[in-house]
């Protein structure tokens, strides 16, 4: 019974204790969602529980500092929407029970609201190889509940979405510029994108820089050409990129001008993903010097005979240079194997005396050093070349005589060479005369002695044999005015040549002078001018006429004009109406072209297009053209082309027959060649 009475007793008290532990309850504030910081535009709930009774034993209230955005409101749930920065603050919420009039507050609960939410963007690594991925990481600064958006575009391409991941994480395997966004809430609330991220692909292909030539110093102003060159790369499409501390550029064979030395790497991307690419190439180091090079002469052997060697050097030295040799203090053009025996690549032998320099040159276009120093070379024995006269009829001879100056006992060599022709010794003639009937260039020297002893050669003399055969020019087409861009052919005629095989020469007053095989010469009239030519024999180059009297052609820049009349303007119906045409610039050689003018309704300023007329798709030789019949208003436009290829001049302004008549018939016929159509005409105006 006692033990009864205990156990009712315990049971009271647990009771007791769990009801008065109910009573002293907080109320609890809290939020949905759970998110420490907002952004404006968001939506925040804030729910009061009292921890006691039914909800709606209470009425709410919400506070902030002074202000109360809710009072005495009978919902649980208070929600604050569209938040602003000024909602930033420490919120607490008390309920007034309405049964016994008493008053319970809650904790309090701190939200941030934010003006701006910026999503970041990083990457494991930026460059992986073919065929691995990078994880890209994306997150939006202290706040949570966020999902994730995420955009790719190329150099080549405009951005685009390319994953709704739920999360803030992707892998990606293609090279490409990303960037992503977080968005969140109900209405959705976006992030601002994230600042892009540059992924590359890289290949394994080994990447090489070549360079052409391959001198080891370059000099100021010396062309140089750079070749990136891609190992086992045949199976993709590059393009190339450059990196020197200068500049760039995205070819693979990159020619330049040397200018300051430098370091020189490249590295090649697929055209069809310009984000996937080689590694950069080892750096090729350019080393341009800023002197320019000058040559160095020097007189290395002087051996009997009066012949001198001389050798020709670079410096600073460096590889590549050929060499060129002048004589004279003014040289213009460098020595030939006529003037100097090449022993090497930098050194001749000379016998002729004289003041002697060199230069070296190389690279394409040629990169040419300061000259040398003068050598002088003492000409022990100089022989001279006379000729009564340097151009004698066909079938006469000059004499040429030879001596060598302030020397007696000599005897003498000849020797004769032609444009087509090397040197040859042509006589071995005791004494200084001889009578030459052949054109040629020629040249002497003396010997005497034993052992024998050759002076130098003499300077050439140039004989030309004239033939007295009358020479003109004669002009097809032989208008008498040409317009820029038509075709013309000039003939050269020899009368009486029939026998002699004939090469010509042609000479403009612009100073173009040229050989060819062909009497006649084509081209296209281009400005105003004279032209005359010459012919020679092809068995003997120095064989020739006189210069032809010069033919002037005449060429005009304007664009030749069409200008087309009617007539009768005014029309009695049925008449014939007769259409002339002409060329500005009065000039022969034209055909003529007929056209009906038709108004083109689809544009609102005056413009036509144009029919050619029946009888006149090959153009007529009489410049006028008659329309039998004619009935109705109608207008009409010309032109005229000549020569082959065709040149048109331009066409003619419209010009009109009036009528009243909108509807009759016409017939139509062409003088000179009498074609008629009886057929009414398509279209009137």
């Amino acid at each position: 019974m006692e033990h009864s009475l205990l156990c009712k007793l315990e049971f009271i008290f647990v009771l007791y204790s769990l009801l008065h532990s109910g009573n002293t309850q907080d109320a609890e504030l809290t939020i949905e969602p759970k998110w420490s910081t907002f952004y404006i535009g968001e939506s925040v709930i804030f729910k009061c529980d009292m921890k006691e009774g039914r909800t709606e034993e209470w009425t709410y209230t919400l506070k902030r500092g002074d202000w109360t955005p809710f009072s005495n409101d009978p919902q649980q749930n208070l929600l604050l929407h569209p938040l602003d920065k000024d909602h930033s603050g420490v919120y607490q919420c008390c309920g007034h029970r309405k049964s016994s009039d008493s008053t319970k507050c809650s904790n309090r609960v701190s939200i941030h609201v934010s003006d701006r939410f910026r999503s970041t963007l990083t990457a494991g690594t930026t460059t992986v190889s073919v065929g691995d991925r990078v994880t890209l990481n994306c997150s939006v600064e202290k706040s949570a509940g966020w999902k994730y958006e995420w955009f790719r575009r190329t150099s080549h391409t405009s951005e685009s979405r390319i994953n709704d991941g739920e999360n803030g994480n992707i892998r990606v395997s293609r090279g490409g510029i990303y960037r992503c966004r977080g968005f969140r809430g109900e209405p959705t609330i976006y992030s601002d994108k994230s600042d892009e991220v540059t992924i590359n692909i890289t290949f394994s292909n080994k990447v090489s820089v070549i360079q052409k030539p391959s001198w080891s110093e370059m000099f100021r102003g010396e062309t140089i050409t750079l070749t990136c060159e891609v190992q086992g790369g045949e199976g993709v499409q590059w393009e190339y990129e450059w990196r020197t501390s200068q500049s760039q550029t995205f070819r693979k064979d990159w020619t330049l001008t040397a200018s300051i030395s430098g370091d020189y790497s490249c590295k090649s991307r697929s055209t069809h993903d310009s984000y996937s690419v080689t590694e950069w190439s080892e750096a090729v180091r350019l080393s341009v010097s800023a002197h320019t090079p000058k040559a160095e002469l020097k007189i290395s052997k002087s051996p009997a005979g009066g012949r001198v060697n001389l050798n020709c050097s670079v410096k600073p030295s460096s590889s590549g240079w050929s060499f060129f040799w002048f004589r004279g203090e003014k040289p213009s053009k460098p020595l030939t194997t006529q003037d100097a025996v090449f022993l090497s690549n930098g050194q001749i032998s000379v016998s002729q005396g004289g003041v002697y320099r060199c230069r070296g040159g190389r690279g394409e276009p040629v990169y040419h050093t300061e000259f040398s120093h003068l050598v002088s070379v003492v000409d022990r024995f100089r022989s001279t070349l006379t000729a009564g006269t340097t151009t004698v009829s066909v079938g006469d001879r000059v004499t040429l005589s030879c001596s060598v100056e302030k020397s007696a006992g000599w005897k003498y060599e000849w020797f004769r060479r032609t444009s087509h022709t090397s040197e040859s010794r042509i006589n071995d003639g005791e004494n200084g005369n001889i009578r030459v009937s052949q054109g040629g260039i020629y040249r002497c020297r003396g010997f005497r002695g034993e052992p024998t002893i050759y002076s130098d050669k003499s300077d050439e003399v140039i004989i030309n044999i004239t033939f007295s055969n009358k020479v003109s020019v004669i002009q097809k087409p032989s208008w008498s005015e040409m317009f820029r861009g038509e075709t013309i052919t000039l003939t050269c005629e020899v009368q009486g040549g029939e026998g002699v095989q004939w090469e010509y020469e042609w000479r403009t007053s612009q100073s173009q002078t040229f050989r060819t095989n062909r009497k006649d010469w084509t081209f296209t009239a281009s400005i105003s001018g004279d032209y005359s030519c010459k012919s020679r024999s092809t068995d003997d180059s120095y064989s020739a006429t006189e210069w032809s009297e010069a033919l002037t052609l005449s060429v005009s820049d304007l664009k030749p004009e069409a200008v087309l009349r009617v007539s009768p303007r005014w029309l009695s119906p049925g008449s014939s109406v007769t259409l002339s045409c002409e060329v500005e610039h009065e000039s022969a050689g034209w055909s003529f072209y007929w056209y009906k003018a038709v108004p083109d309704l689809s544009h609102k300023s005056a413009s036509y297009s144009y029919e050619l007329l029946p009888a006149s798709s090959n153009g007529t030789a009489d410049n006028s053209y008659i329309i039998h019949g004619q009935t109705h208003t109608a207008g009409y436009v010309c032109r005229a082309g000549r020569g082959e290829p065709h040149v048109s001049t331009l066409y003619s302004q419209p010009d009109f027959v009036w009528s009243g008549d909108l509807h009759p018939s016409a017939s139509l016929s062409v003088s000179p060649d009498r074609v008629t159509n009886t057929s009414p005409l398509t279209r009137s105006l």
